[in-house]
């Protein structure tokens, strides 16, 4: 009985179906799932995609190259006041920025020239009983020098913001003058600037307003970064935009269903995640957190990936 059922049970295998011209029934059709190959015309636009990419960075490379390596102007420059005395030498050094306070750090001293240099200068015994002011328009200094070698460190006040970083400026004035301490009739000076100091381009010229002091020497002063700390932070800066764009695409695409989800992207995403600050450290000479470039590059990058990676363990959650 239960094999005459077994018999009489309709069968559930689907027959092949006979072709339309009477032949034999074709076998079914199975759809490959391997990935389509481009079409040869779709080859070629991404191709010319590439080399057109390769072209722009030769071309950029080269653009870079150029403008790291322009001419470097002289290292020192000298200043001189007029008079029928012999000048009292000056050096200054610049020894420091600092962005954060707006100061910039330099040594003065009284020197003698080497005789190679063949200067009319004062004698070493006449160089004692000098008293030299040094103005920044917001204090004065006075350094009193009672022989050669004579020197003191000052902080010279400038005019700027931090917030501007990487394209921060800042301008200062320095006057600087002597007298003699008994008489304090004027002495002509001649001053000897090296305003070079590492991860700092500064420039000192001649203040085209007249000296307020008798035989002193003023000085407007320029500080701003290095045209390759600029393109470096812009690059940063790129990098950050980059890793932000890709974390939220990645998220939106498999929170959307477009591509499929693949758990080991989670780790990806929390490396993106902390990648930014580091990038943001090691940027040069990285200024404290809060400047205008952090709120329209690193704030809405760093929350770009947060939300990235947030669709993606969504995703996740809710799939079955």
């Amino acid at each position: 009985m239960a094999e005459g059922e077994r018999a009489t049970e309709p069968s559930r295998e689907v027959p092949p179906i006979a072709d339309r011209d009477g032949s034999s029934p074709s076998a079914p059709v199975v759809e490959s799932c391997e990935p389509k190959s481009p079409t040869p015309s779709g080859m070629r636009g991404r191709i010319a995609v590439v080399i057109g990419l390769l072209l722009a960075a030769t071309l950029l490379y080269i653009g870079l190259f150029a403008l790291f390596h322009r001419h470097q102007p002289a290292v020192e420059s000298v200043f001189g006041a007029t008079g029928s005395e012999p000048p009292l030498d000056l050096t200054l050094n610049v020894l420091s920025v600092d962005p954060v306070r707006e100061v910039v750090n330099v040594r003065l001293e009284v020197v003698e020239p080497s005789e190679s240099r063949l200067w009319h200068t004062l004698n070493s015994a006449d160089v004692r009983g000098f008293v030299i002011r040094v103005d920044d328009r917001y204090l004065t200094f006075q350094v009193v020098a009672e022989a050669s070698g004579a020197k003191s460190v000052l902080e010279i006040a400038l005019e700027g913001s931090l917030s501007g970083y990487p394209l921060d400026r800042y301008a200062g004035r320095l006057s600087i003058s002597a007298s003699k301490k008994a008489t304090e009739a004027p002495q002509p000076i001649r001053l000897t600037v090296w305003p070079y100091v590492s991860n700092w381009t500064i420039e000192m010229s001649r203040s085209d307003q007249a000296s307020k002091t008798p035989g002193g020497i003023d000085l407007n002063i320029q500080v701003k970064r290095p045209t390759s700390f600029i393109v470096m932070a812009f690059a940063f800066y790129a990098a950050m935009a980059l890793i932000g764009l890709s974390g939220l695409a990645i998220g939106t695409l498999v929170f959307l269903g477009v591509r499929p989800l693949q758990p080991p992207m989670t780790g990806a995403l929390a490396a993106m995640i902390f990648s930014i600050p580091a990038l943001r450290g090691l940027m040069p000479g990285a200024p404290p957190l809060g400047v205008h470039a952090d709120l329209l590059v690193l704030v809405w990058v760093q929350l770009a990936v947060i939300l990235g990676l947030s669709l993606f363990v969504i995703t996740w959650v809710s799939r079955r």
